[in-house]
């Protein structure tokens, strides 16, 4: 994102005000909106080995300021999930339309764009207010959870820790929850579902990189030095390395798939692929 959109967007989610200059004169609106963003990680490929920030290229001071962040990362080998996306794409280019998905044998129906905005306009009038009892309730897991992460230890450089916002998240989507009930009172179910959405982002960004990382590393650690230490003699001096001639030096001595395990230290930003041809990479 370029520095002054980031600028633009930090004043929109911190202030709630938006900054318009035209023709030497600048006026200052009041934004009240919903923001819904989605964002392709840098390079193009989503690093497990970095953190959603380090991904993203956006500041923790703008990201946690949404109430949600989901990762939906492209994983190989599921045969399942892959069909299912081809068969979507190709079903709308011959110009299909559907009036349900199906997600692990579950049909849900798919609601159109005039349907989401007769929703939002029916709703945006509702105005829901807490009652004591789920007040104490969000106070409760607020500071449960500030105790728990104490006693764990803080990733800082993690999305995940708890923090005055979280609060306002919880608040916020409880409140979404219940005008989606046409109810002016936000009960303990849509508290705990709102609860439920937060804990899912935060195992979202940071579990599934931690899990990730940490099994298959460990896992082919050895031939991932092994690749490093045969690259010393297969390197020409610009530090290019035939693919042909790694696998022919090491088909004897590593029985994981050698393309594979490249595609592995290109995600992690150590190596990089020939970016015309595929047939030759070398170490970062």
């Amino acid at each position: 994102m370029d520095e002054k959109d980031r600028t633009a967007i930090h004043e929109v989610m911190e202030q709630q005000t938006v900054s318009v200059s035209k023709a030497g004169l600048i006026a200052t609106l009041n934004a009240r909106t919903r923001i819904l963003a989605a964002a392709n990680p840098i390079n193009s490929r989503y690093n497990v080995n970095r953190t959603a920030v380090q991904n993203i290229g956006l500041p923790a001071a703008l990201l946690t300021r949404f109430d949600v962040v989901f990762l939906v990362l492209d994983t190989f080998g599921d045969k399942t999930a892959d069909l299912a996306m081809a068969k979507h794409i190709l079903n709308l280019h011959k110009g299909e339309t559907f009036s349900h998905v199906g997600i692990n044998d579950i049909n849900y129906p798919i609601f159109s764009t005039n349907d989401f905005r007769k929703i939002i306009r029916a709703t945006s009038s509702v105005k829901a207010y807490l009652s004591p009892e789920v007040v104490e309730q969000i106070i409760n897991y607020y500071v449960e959870s500030r105790i728990e992460e104490y006693k764990r230890g803080l990733d800082l450089e993690e999305l995940t820790y708890i923090t005055p916002r979280t609060l306002l998240s919880i608040i916020r989507l409880s409140q979404g929850l219940a005008k989606l009930r046409f109810s002016s009172i936000v009960e303990t179910d849509d508290v705990n579902e709102a609860i439920k959405l937060v804990v899912a982002s935060k195992e979202s960004v940071s579990k599934r990189r931690k899990a990730t990382a940490k099994t298959e590393n460990n896992k082919n650690l050895r031939y991932y030095q092994m690749l490093k230490d045969y690259s010393k003699n297969l390197c020409n001096e610009q530090g290019w390395i035939l693919f042909d001639d790694m696998l022919n030096a090491t088909q004897d001595v590593i029985n994981e798939d050698i393309e594979l395990l490249i595609d592995a230290l290109v995600a992690s930003s150590e190596a990089m692929w020939d970016s015309i041809e595929r047939n030759k990479f070398r170490f970062i």
